[in-house]
């Protein structure tokens, strides 16, 4: 499990990993070898949390290439029906291990790979978060409501913001 540091509420970490549990798709980008940026949708297998996030790969993709040469990406996360908004970076690892691979096998999955968590170019990604950052816009509609009726009863305009946070998973 991830230890915080003193200056990290446990109610951030709490917050991203509910933010994220409902999210099946991130943006992964990671960078090609010519330091361009690549980002594709990927699936988040299983319980997401900010130990690591896994993802089914092939060991002849793009992905797969530009992760053994730059270990670092980033992924996003976005809700926009429950104005959620999460932001992830963190270091990634090419991972060949079939008992994971069962452990985080799914339908879905073997329409990708028809021949199991056993098949010779199934890989896994494992992404070990150093940084995370959220924006929850639904935890404050009630909030947004109300500036909008004080609005309509000739109150002042104000900018209500999103509930954000950010942690530093590296210290």
């Amino acid at each position: 499990m991830i230890s915080l540091p003193p200056t990290e509420p446990v109610e951030h970490l709490e917050k991203f990993q509910a933010l994220i549990a409902d999210i099946r798709i991130a943006m992964m980008t990671t960078v090609a070898a010519d330091g361009s940026l690549h980002t594709r949708p990927m699936a988040v297998q299983r319980n997401p949390t900010l130990d690591h996030l896994w993802f089914f790969t092939s060991a002849d993709s793009a992905k797969a290439e530009e992760i053994g040469s730059t270990h670092e990406v980033s992924l996003g996360f976005s809700d926009p029906k429950h104005e959620r908004y999460v932001a992830i970076s963190g270091t990634a690892l090419i991972v060949r291990d079939e008992t994971k691979a069962w452990e985080l096998w799914n339908p879905w999955v073997e329409v990708w790979f028809p021949n199991g968590p056993a098949d010779p170019v199934l890989r896994l990604v494992q992404v070990t978060p150093h940084r995370a950052e959220y924006w929850d816009g639904s935890s404050s509609r009630m909030i947004m409501l109300y500036h909008a009726a004080k609005v309509a009863l000739g109150g002042r305009p104000t900018m209500p913001g999103a509930d954000h946070a950010q942690i530093d998973l590296t210290r």
